[in-house]
């Protein structure tokens, strides 16, 4: 099977004989740090990823129809198939790794809605949680608009809180504006879906003329 687990990929960068630089003096999106930190999660509760998330997160909010998938084969009801684009037509895309804290979360719009929901009333954790996922902290580098898995920008004046996403065959984005009380989120099974484009679109047509 062609394939690799967190414990994988935590141990090749534990291979790894230096640092890619000092912490703190650069700034690198790495999947292997939401996985190093899903395994300190698995160490400190006791229990796998999965059920912590959907316990601690899924189920208080009602978000039924969301799973880490982290299981090789797991049976998913209404899954959506991954595609890329052929020359000729589409290739479908199987997910080979039951990998997770980077991606593995399996959802629909409306339970992402519901996620983006609870920032604004604080219903996951209280208003010291959502503070603390919504902080930004300062480095020795320019970049300063990371929180806690989530990035802060601007759209057209407005301030967003914004993440864009990929996996083999799929792509996604969400953007939530907090002072309009509106957010946008596009899921595409294709690769190429372009999901930050096409929810740029939908919230120009909702913020109306520049």
């Amino acid at each position: 099977m062609d394939y690799f687990t967190v414990a994988d990929a935590i141990a090749a960068v534990l291979a790894q004989e230096s640092l890619q630089f000092e912490p703190g003096s650069r700034w690198a999106y790495n999947n292997s740090n939401y996985q190093v930190m899903a395994e300190i999660v698995v160490r400190t509760s006791g229990v796998e990823f999965s059920d912590f998330v959907r316990t601690e997160i899924f189920e208080p909010l009602g978000m039924n129809d969301s799973l880490v998938n982290d299981r090789l084969g797991q049976v998913i009801p209404g899954r959506a198939t991954g595609y890329n684009r052929l020359e000729n037509g589409f290739r479908q895309e199987i997910r080979r790794s039951p990998h997770y804290g980077g991606s593995g979360v399996f959802t629909t719009v409306r339970d992402l809605a519901t996620w983006i929901g609870s920032l604004q009333s604080h219903e996951l954790g209280g208003p010291e949680l959502t503070a603390l996922l919504l902080q930004v902290r300062r480095f020795d580098h320019d970049k300063a608009n990371d929180a806690f898995g989530l990035v802060w920008g601007d759209y057209r004046g407005h301030r967003t809180v914004w993440y864009e996403g990929g996996d083999l065959g799929f792509s996604s984005y969400m953007a939530w504006l907090p002072d309009e009380d509106l957010s946008v989120i596009v899921l595409s099974n294709l690769g190429t879906g372009q999901a930050a484009t096409h929810a740029r679109a939908v919230l120009d047509i909702l913020l109306g003329p520049a």
